[in-house]
């Protein structure tokens, strides 16, 4: 199994999670520029042959959630139809903002529109009217039929009926991303709003998705990634702690399946 870390901001310097034999594939990006929230044409360019001889089905972590459009470019590698389920306190849906450029709040949105293989997304957990901005915005983009949501309220009430029947009507492979925002304070650090989800809420969910489904790739981001990377040991281990188990389960889950193919 593949395991690639990919650091930015450095915030993976004070964690241990990953430092072991069986993770042999750093990505080190922080000398990329322009690419804090928003990434450039040129970064972007850079990004893709950092991670091209890496493959997209592994366990790839993102750094902070300023970085998840990164999923966007590992999606990129892969070669059949595939759905994404991705669990976030945001949409990620956003119109693209300073002309043009992709963003960590846009990326889904330029993905459905740009990648012909993307068949299908499920989003969980973020609030509901943020769920209902994306539909009063996009109603007429021929894409909104692929998307469905899960609300952080439907969660948190143990209500998860469209991601149940999600699992169940989709039969192509998929990739998983999870930013550690949708989490309760209680297990991770973030820089954005979070939701009320706890680890063990989470784990469950994606399990479910792999005793239902062919799993494409997984990636997860969401730590606390601050401009001058000064880290409180509390958040340290709070995430390192999370990454861990992250690591830990899905790798076994993945391991699982490809013994199971």
């Amino acid at each position: 199994m593949s395991v690639t870390v990919m650091s930015f901001s450095g915030v993976y310097k004070e964690q241990e999670f990953y430092q072991s034999k069986r993770i042999d594939k750093r990505v080190e990006a922080e000398q990329v520029e322009e690419t804090n929230c928003y990434c450039t044409e040129e970064a972007e360019e850079k990004i893709k042959k950092l991670i091209e001889p890496y493959p997209e089905k592994g366990i790839h972590f993102l750094d902070s959630g300023n970085y998840h459009y990164v999923t966007k470019f590992w999606m990129e590698k892969l070669t059949k139809p595939f759905a994404l389920v991705l669990f976030d306190q945001h949409t990620d849906m956003q119109e693209a903002a300073f002309f043009g450029l992709l963003s960590c709040g846009s990326w889904v949105r330029e993905a459905l529109e740009q990648n012909e293989l993307l068949k299908a997304v499920c989003v969980v957990g973020p609030p509901q009217k943020s769920i209902e901005e994306v539909f009063k915005s996009s109603k007429e983009e021929p894409w909104i039929d692929k998307v469905c949501f899960v609300s952080g309220e439907e969660l948190e009430a143990h209500r998860q009926t469209a991601y149940d029947e999600f699992l169940k009507e989709n039969s192509i492979p998929v990739y998983l991303s999870i930013d550690k925002d949708i989490l309760r304070e209680e297990d991770a650090s973030v820089n954005w709003d979070q939701g009320k989800t706890s680890l063990e809420e989470l784990l469950a969910l994606v399990k479910s998705c792999f005793e239902k489904q062919t799993i494409a790739g997984v990636d997860i981001c969401g730590e606390n990634a601050k401009k001058e990377g000064n880290w409180e040991v509390s958040e340290v281990e709070k995430n390192n702690k999370t990454n861990l188990i992250l690591l830990e389960k899905i790798g076994q889950w993945m391991k699982e399946q490809e013994v199971n193919r």
